[in-house]
């Protein structure tokens, strides 16, 4: 939802809602190293704690960047990482929308990334502090504000490709059932070694006053319930179907007999 509408679970940067807070009408996906590039992007398997993605062909990314709007897992991603590309892709025209934002990851400890957050809040315009340096708390406003960083968003190009981005915490409707995708140089598994330390920017941003986390998380697990009883029936499906087609099959054998012999030796 963009920043103007407010949404009975979800919430813009300036509508209010105890459920979830998007940020001011932004979208964003992953993507690739130039772009979206079929063999930087991969696929993201649903909330599972290994393996985060899965390598695709270059005919698979380009029917994936293909479509109107590419949602982007922003789980286990550098934040930095992540906001550069995703700047390449808004201004190549691409629309992008990311989703769970909270989940992205920071290099550094805890202590060092609040310290340094604790000196972005003292800066401010003294004659009016009003007037500038907005500190936002929620982690998809801290992606939104990475990205625009990175694009010319004052001029009319950089403002079209900042309007094609939308941001969110959780993963709201409809982007729970559409596919997500990943940027794998932008994991931190491929980027940082596992001796270094990291901050999840939903823990940071609790410890300035976000107010969401717990709601954000509730919902979370709410969703999660329902994506593993949707994933269980679709197995208990797919294990019917094919137990009936293999008994479709062995029927038509038995009753072709000796003129499936002939198909056969005809390459049927």
């Amino acid at each position: 939802m963009g920043s103007s509408g407010i949404n009975a679970e979800y919430m813009g940067s300036s509508g209010i809602n105890a459920e979830y807070m998007g940020s001011s009408g932004i979208n964003a996906e992953y993507m690739g190293s130039s772009g979206i590039n079929a063999e930087y992007m991969g696929l993201f398997p649903a909330d599972t704690s290994t393996d985060l993605c899965v390598s695709t062909t270059h005919k698979q990314t380009q029917a994936i960047m293909s479509q109107k709007v590419v949602v982007v897992d922003c789980r286990a991603h550098l934040l930095g990482r992540l906001a550069s590309y995703l700047a390449k892709e808004l201004l190549n025209g691409r629309k992008v929308v990311c989703v769970r934002t909270e989940e992205l990851n920071v290099s550094g400890s805890l202590f060092r990334n609040k310290y340094r957050f604790a000196l972005f809040l003292r800066k401010h315009i003294r004659t009016n502090p009003r007037r500038g340096f907005v500190h936002y708390r929620a982690p998809s406003k801290i992606l939104w504000r990475t990205i625009r960083g990175m694009l010319p968003h004052k001029t009319q190009r950089g403002a079209d490709a900042l309007a094609r981005l939308k941001v969110f915490e959780g993963i709201p409707a409809p982007y729970d059932k559409v596919k997500r995708v990943v940027v794998p140089d932008a994991l931190r598994v491929k980027r940082l070694y596992p001796s270094r330390s990291y901050t999840v920017l939903s823990r940071l941003c609790t410890e300035f006053g976000w107010k969401y986390n717990s709601v954000v998380q509730r919902l979370e697990d709410k969703r999660k319930a329902l994506s593993a009883a949707y994933f269980a029936e679709k197995k208990k499906k797919a294990k019917e179907f094919a137990a009936n087609r293999a008994k479709a099959t062995d029927a038509i054998k038995t009753r072709l007999g000796a003129e499936l012999q002939i198909l056969e030796q005809t390459g049927y």
